[in-house]
């Protein structure tokens, strides 16, 4: 689950960076169009200036052209008074001569004024040509910029509502792992405790004497009595109860026990090891005289529950002192 959310995870993310990728991308067009849009606009700008001085150019020009032919308008209008004064004093003929040389002079230079505002005229339309041209470029550029910004706009709100979409699903997602980790943890937890109480429950041995420190007989009895090992050498588990001297087995598995029985000459030394009030085994030794020891040992299989102790033979003795001659020990092998 993990790993499939891993897995998921890197995919989110290469598609956020996809997106990013192409945002950056569409960014750096509508960059590259701004700047192309203000070198137009500076082109604009400077044909724009350009005209206005050529205007103000042609229009100092044209003035300078009405004041010299203002000038030759006056200088006509002199020569004509004063050839009508010489008309008065003198012969005809000098008065044609100066009259046909100021008129070619004037033709000429309206001649020339009218080549030179037709040539301004037609500079004026290639120039007017050049601005509209330059105006239509930035119009569609601007057009096309627009487009693109909307465009751009879209892609951004697309790709908001994607990330938006994304995140909420790997929230979703984590909170669903997050969930799915407690839940984990706990049964781990829980898994861990049960196997700790068992680990617990499986370490079980004990080893107890009869007497701690005071020396003397125990029996003979009519019947068979229990014996209660009160003096504790070890008790890991706390299955064995020094109070009652019973064993009880806190899990199943196989147990091993083993029992030792002291005891002076003249009576019998008889201890027996029982499951559950049943005779397992005994511990016999009979000598009229002297001191006397036995022992013996089994491995039994016991289901939880199941209790193990050792009793005295009716009409046996056992002997111990503070060296603990009367001993019983027993601990768990396996569980089952």
């Amino acid at each position: 689950m993990l790993a499939e959310l891993k897995a998921e995870q890197r995919h989110t993310m290469t598609e956020v960076h996809s997106i990013e990728s192409r945002l950056r991308a569409s960014e750096s067009q509508m960059e590259e169009l701004r700047k192309k849009n203000e070198e137009q606009s500076q082109i604009i700008q400077t044909q724009a200036v350009n005209q206005s001085a050529m205007e103000a150019r042609f229009g100092t020009e044209l003035e300078e052209l009405k004041r010299k032919s203002d000038g030759h308008r006056d200088q006509v209008e002199s020569l004509k008074q004063e050839n009508q004064a010489e008309n008065s004093r003198t012969e005809p003929p000098v008065t044609t001569s100066t009259q046909q040389s100021c008129q070619p002079d004037i033709h000429s230079v309206l001649r020339e004024m009218s080549a030179m505002l037709a040539e301004l005229k037609v500079e004026q339309r290639h120039t007017m040509t050049a601005v509209h041209s330059t105006e239509s470029r930035l119009r569609a550029s601007e057009s096309q910029m627009e487009e693109l910004r909307k465009k751009l706009e879209e892609q951004r709100q697309m790709n908001q509502e994607d990330l938006k979409d994304l995140k909420i699903s790997f929230n979703k997602q984590v909170e669903k792992v997050k969930k799915e980790n407690q839940d984990l943890e706990t049964s781990f937890n829980s898994q861990v405790q049960s196997l700790n109480k068992e680990i617990q429950e499986r370490k079980v041995a004990f080893s107890v004497s009869l007497s701690k420190d005071e020396a003397g007989h125990t029996g003979p009895y009519s019947t068979e009595y229990p014996l209660v090992y009160k003096h504790v050498f070890t008790n890991i588990g706390s299955a064995y109860n020094p109070a009652t001297g019973i064993f009880t087995a806190p899990v199943r598995g196989v147990y091993y026990f083993r029992f030792t029985a002291h005891g002076l000459g003249g009576k019998d030394v008889s201890v027996v090891l029982q499951k559950n009030g049943q005779h397992i085994v005994e511990a016999l030794v009979i000598q009229p005289q002297h001191r006397l020891s036995s022992s013996n040992g089994v491995s039994l299989l016991l289901e939880a529950g199941d209790v193990v102790c050792l009793k005295l033979r009716a009409n046996a003795w056992v002997y111990d002192t503070g060296a603990h001659h009367c001993t019983f020990s027993g601990q768990m092998l396996f569980s089952l």
